[in-house]
């Protein structure tokens, strides 16, 4: 089932409930998390944005799920600083058709005016992989057909 984050006005009233004086501000909780419950847990547990569970969830509910060509295709627009338009991204990660219809319903993949994105969370976690591998991918986006 798709679920959607909490909104910045949500996380900013739960927030306000914590007791903890250092806080961070709902808008970078947001950023980081999408407002996911889980990770607001683990704020008021561990008192980071981004602890170590989060990050573990990401990883194996979500990256390690992908089937390969779809994790490659979100791979490939992570390192893209904007939306990208779809037929653009398809050429750069080799897709053959349609946005994934799957990732679209899970909101893993975002449809905005401009292009194809994906959560700020998720970006991070698929920008792990450096180097070669990064250059090659944001050279793919840069080509034109």
């Amino acid at each position: 089932m798709a679920i959607t984050g909490l909104s910045v006005e949500a996380l900013g009233n739960w927030l306000s409930a914590m007791s903890s004086e250092e806080k961070p501000s709902a808008k970078e909780v947001h950023k980081v998390t999408g407002g996911h419950p889980l990770a607001m847990e683990l704020l008021e547990l561990y008192g980071q944005v981004a602890h170590g569970d989060w990050l573990r969830f990401l990883d194996e509910e979500i990256i390690d799920q992908l089937p390969a060509p779809e994790r490659a295709l979100l791979s490939q627009l992570a390192v893209a600083e904007r939306p990208v338009p779809w037929p653009q991204l398809a050429q750069a990660a080799g897709w053959d058709g349609s946005p994934p219809k799957r990732l679209l319903e899970r909101s893993l993949l975002l449809e905005t005016d401009d292009g194809m994105w994906l959560h700020d969370a998720l970006r991070e976690r698929l920008n792990r992989e450096v180097g070669k591998v990064r250059t090659k991918r944001k050279k793919k986006l840069k080509q034109k057909k």
